[in-house]
């Protein structure tokens, strides 16, 4: 928090959010019952940016980088997971695709169990969905990371 007048700035968000990592990181090496390699793992999940992933623009959030449909249909699904999706949400957000790709993906990753819920109050990702999602985007991000 500033003393007077001075307005919180995106440094200050920054800084908040990598502080919260921190915390959360901390959290997971004490209180979780597991082997060293699981608890890194989660860690290493609580600390992926959330900005090379998925930017939110408030009424839309755009998958940065690009890629299949399924790829961008799970890492926004993930973007906003545990929250269930409207279809004309995802279409919002999937708006640089027809809109038959957008529906013929969702019917695909709802056939494959990846996702759950109907098109009148929206789809969010299952346990696998979410697995499949998180795999795909650490994987991206080790592209990212060695180039």
């Amino acid at each position: 928090a500033h003393k007077g007048d001075v307005d919180p700035n995106s440094y200050d968000l920054r800084y908040l959010y990598a502080c919260a990592q921190w915390i959360l990181s901390e959290f997971v090496r004490h209180l979780f019952k597991t082997d060293m390699e699981t608890a890194g793992r989660l860690v290493e999940f609580i600390q992926i940016p959330v900005s090379l992933q998925v930017e939110d623009f408030g009424d839309k959030r755009l998958v940065l980088k690009p890629g299949t449909a399924h790829y961008e249909l799970l890492t926004l699904l993930r973007s906003y997971y545990p929250e269930l999706v409207t279809v004309s949400q995802i279409h919002k957000d999937m708006d640089r695709r027809a809109r038959s790709t957008v529906s013929n993906i969702i019917k695909s990753t709802f056939d494959k169990r990846l996702i759950e819920g109907d098109k009148n109050k929206g789809y969010k990702l299952t346990a696998t969905g979410h697995e499949n999602a998180s795999q795909l985007v650490e994987a991206s991000l080790s592209m990212v990371s060695a180039a």
